[in-house]
Parts: structure tokens; sequence; C-alpha cells
């Protein structure tokens, strides 16, 4: 939570109805984990709080997200990972001057921010590993906490911590504030067969041991809608939506990034296929659907 102070901050988290472990408070931020049953709810938690709330997920062998829930309902999401990375892209610009706008970085700390991300990819992954991000935001902890450690477990990494016991029942969770939609946009014929090249991909041949496709959706989504894109993939593990289901979701996320990437030359990169071994027969299929609609 952003500059809540430790006394809030307790006040606060005995009022989510989760038990949680308060981690460190410094001047910028105090930082928590959950510890045991549930989850609190974040959403209602920035509102309450009327301050920012960041989780930082945190994979070295894949990205680092972070996700911020703002004390008016809204959610954004700046995804960085390690690898396909071009530096900094439009939508990712235009969150960093939100969060200068709201004090969560300050000017200098963006330049460098940029600086960061835009250096050649060894070094830009080995900043993100060394949790370049977390110090550069100040946050009072930066360790990662692993999911599902006891809380005895907790201690040894986080010796100073302060357990902070639930004082009611969780509220229901509340929805973030979605974007104003805007127009509703349409896919023409020719992007259609784009579409449908994507869609195939995704549900054939992607053994998600290839991440180039998912990373370049979140690239270009504004930060409010790149959840969307876990959405997706969620629908696609589960195997419980329908053609027609996974098809509007990945429309609405292609016709609003059209101009921002050619998807067409994009999902015929043979790299898509590295690392996911189709069969000889699902090969073949894939190069006649790519020859019929070239």
């Amino acid at each position: 939570m952003r500059k809540v102070g430790a006394k809030r901050a307790r006040t606060l988290l005995g009022e989510t109805g989760v038990r949680t472990a308060l981690l460190a408070v410094n001047p910028s931020w105090a930082s928590f984990v959950p510890v045991g049953v549930g989850e609190p709810d974040l959403g209602r938690l920035a509102v309450q709080a009327r301050a920012h709330v960041l989780t930082v997920w945190f994979d070295e062998d894949s990205a680092v997200t972070l996700q911020v829930n703002g004390p008016e309902g809204q959610w954004t999401e700046l995804y960085l990972p390690l690898y396909e990375a071009e530096g900094p892209g439009a939508e990712d610009e235009r969150l960093f001057e939100e969060w200068v706008g709201h004090k969560l970085l300050s000017a200098r700390s963006a330049a460098e921010l940029r600086r960061r991300l835009a250096a050649p990819p060894k070094q830009r992954r080995e900043w993100l590993r060394e949790h370049g991000v977390e110090r550069l935001l100040k946050l009072a902890f930066v360790p990662p906490i692993p999911l599902g450690w006891e809380l005895e477990a907790l201690r040894q990494l986080a010796p100073g911590l302060e357990l902070v016991e639930a004082e009611a029942p969780a509220p229901a969770a509340q929805p973030a504030v979605a974007p104003s939609p805007g127009a509703p946009r349409k896919l023409s014929p020719r992007q259609q067969a784009t579409l449908s090249l994507h869609l195939h991909y995704l549900t054939t041949l992607w053994n998600m041991n290839n991440w180039k496709l998912y990373t370049r959706y979140k690239r270009h989504l504004p930060a409010p809608r790149r959840a969307e894109v876990d959405d997706l993939v969620s629908a696609l593990v589960e195997r419980e939506a329908s053609d027609e289901e996974l098809q509007g979701r990945l429309e609405a996320i292609l016709a609003d990034t059209w101009e921002a990437e050619d998807w067409d030359a994009f999902i015929r990169n043979p790299k898509l296929l590295e690392n996911e071994v189709p069969s000889e027969e699902q090969l073949d299929d894939w190069q006649r659907r790519l020859a019929e609609t070239r």
C-alpha cells in the first residue's frame, strides 16, 4: 500500500477479513502478504485506504508483473517479460506517464525505468532478475515470497514481520473499474482470416512452451485491459469456453491492437513453433492454412 504508515496499514489489513503479515513499512510503501487461507480484496482495500495497492509477481524465468489497484477502483498492469523484450511499448509509455501523475514514480525514476527496459536483452534481464524494478519503486520489502509458504517459513525470510489478524469477515469482492469501451470495432474479412490463424495456433499448436504471442498481445493492449490476455489463456486451459467465446475474446484483443502490429506477419513467424513440437500432420495442416490465407 502506498504511503499509509504502519498504524493505518495495521488497521486496514485487519479490516480485510484475511490474516496477513505486515512485512515492512517505509515512507513510500507498507509491504504485506496474505497468510493461510483466503486472499484480501485488493480493489476494495485500495478504495478504503484511498491509496494505490501494488502486487508484484516475480518469476525469474519468465517475467516481472506489476498490478496496481487504484483508489477509485482502477486496475492497471505493467508486464515485463525477461525474454521477447523490445523496450517499452506505446501503452507502457502511457502507463509511465499515469504513474508519474499519481506519484507512484518520480519523473526521474520513470526515465531510469525506460533506460533499463531499453537496454540490451542480457542487461535488461539481469536487472529484472536482481529486483531492479522493486528497488526502483523503493518497496519496503523486496525478496519474493514463494506461494504456499507457511508462517514459520515466512518468519525466516522476514524475521521482522508483524502478524495482523482478521478483525471482521472478508467483504464481498468488488470488481475493478473497467476502462470505458470505445465504439465497437469489427475485423474485415481479410483480418478475420488472420484471426482464424491466431485461434488455430492457440487452440491446436500451442503447448505453452513459447509465450511470444501472449507477450505481444499484452505489449499492445492498454494497461487496464491486459488481464484479458490471462482470461483468454485461462479459457484455453480450462477448455470450458466454446469456439465462439474464444474467438470473441481474441477478436476483442486483436481489433483494438490491429494498427500496433502486423498480426498476419507475426502469426506466420516460424519462431512461434519453437519448442511446441507439432506432429507432422499438424505441421502439414498449418502450412496449408498459411498458404490458403496468404
